[in-house]
C-alpha cells in the first residue's frame, strides 16, 4: 500500500459525491443508499437531505500539512440553507474547489461566515479547539491542524433513536484512512462509538465507568471511556458523557491524559 492511499480514495470518493450533489435522495447510489439507512431518526432527529453530507472537516489529503489530532464525532449537526444548501456560501466553494481541496467549509475554518450568520463563535468547535491545544500543549494549534471524520455524514438537527451504519463502511471510510495519519490516539466522542469498537472486534485494553471502575481521579458516574488498540499501534480514545458528545473539558483532559500514559507504560 502506498503512503495515503486509504486517504486519497476516501477523498476521491467524497470529491466525486459532492460535484454531483443536490438537495434530496440522487446521491445515496452504493454505497451511499446502505449508510444512509443506518440511522432513521424521527422529527427533530430526522435525517436532512437537504444539505449536503458532511463526511469529514480538515486536510484529509495532507495537502497544506498532516493532522495533529484526530477525533471522531457522530454527525455533521444542524445544516443551514446559507451554508450547505444548494445556493449556500460553503456549497459554492466545494463547487469550485473540491471537497477535500476546501478548507473553508466549518465553523471553525470560516468564523467570519459563521458568525454573521449566528451572532458568536460556535460552541462545538471552540471547545474542540480548546480541547486540541490541552492535549497537545500548544496553544499555537488550530483547527487546521485537526482532522475530523463522522460515524454518519448526513446532517440532522438533532439525534434520535439507534444509528448503526454498516460496519464495513465505517472500516473504508473512517478508520482506514485514520489509520494512515502519524497520530498516537484517536478520540471517539460519543457512546456510539463504544459499541461501535466492539462490534469493529477492536482490542479492548481497557474500560472506565458505569458499571465498572471510574475513571482514576474522577467524581463523575456518568463519564465512560474505553481505549482500543488498533492494528496500526494506534489507541482509539472513546469517551462519552451522559447526553453529549462533546469533548472532555480541562479537568477530565487531564485525567484522560494520565490515564493514556498509564496504559502505554504497561
Amino acid at each position: 500500500m502506498t503512503a495515503h492511499e486509504a486517504r486519497h480514495r476516501v477523498a476521491d470518493f467524497w470529491d466525486e459525491v459532492l460535484a454531483e450533489w443536490r438537495p434530496g435522495t440522487s446521491h445515496l447510489v452504493r454505497p451511499l443508499d446502505r449508510w444512509h439507512a443506518g440511522y432513521s431518526g424521527k422529527g427533530a432527529g430526522a435525517v436532512d437531505l437537504d444539505h449536503y453530507p458532511d463526511p469529514y472537516i480538515g486536510d484529509l489529503r495532507g495537502l497544506r500539512s498532516e493532522p495533529r489530532l484526530v477525533f471522531l464525532g457522530l454527525n455533521p449537526g444542524i445544516g443551514y440553507d446559507d451554508l450547505q444548501g444548494n445556493d449556500g456560501v460553503w456549497t459554492r466553494r466545494i463547487r469550485e474547489s473540491g471537497y477535500s481541496r476546501c478548507f473553508e467549509r466549518s465553523p471553525a475554518e470560516d468564523p467570519v461566515t459563521w458568525r454573521s450568520m449566528h451572532g458568536k463563535e460556535s460552541t462545538y468547535w471552540r471547545n474542540i479547539v480548546r480541547f486540541e491545544r490541552r492535549w497537545l500543549g500548544d496553544e499555537a494549534a488550530g483547527v487546521s491542524d485537526l482532522l475530523n471524520l463522522e460515524l454518519y455524514p448526513w446532517h440532522s438537527n438533532r439525534i434520535v433513536g439507534a444509528m448503526s451504519p454498516p460496519l464495513d463502511l465505517i472500516k473504508e471510510y473512517v478508520w482506514d484512512p485514520v489509520e494512515e495519519t502519524a497520530v498516537d490516539e484517536v478520540f471517539a466522542f460519543g457512546r456510539v462509538w463504544l459499541d461501535v469498537c466492539r462490534s469493529l472486534g477492536l482490542d479492548e485494553v481497557g474500560t472506565w465507568g458505569p458499571d465498572t471502575e471510574p475513571v482514576p481521579g474522577s467524581n463523575m458516574n456518568h463519564w465512560r471511556v474505553s481505549l482500543f488498540r488498533l492494528d496500526s499501534g494506534q489507541f482509539v480514545v472513546a469517551s462519552s458523557q451522559q447526553g453529549s458528545a462533546a469533548p472532555p473539558g480541562p479537568g477530565r483532559t487531564v485525567l484522560l491524559k494520565q490515564l493514556v500514559d498509564e496504559i502505554r507504560q504497561r
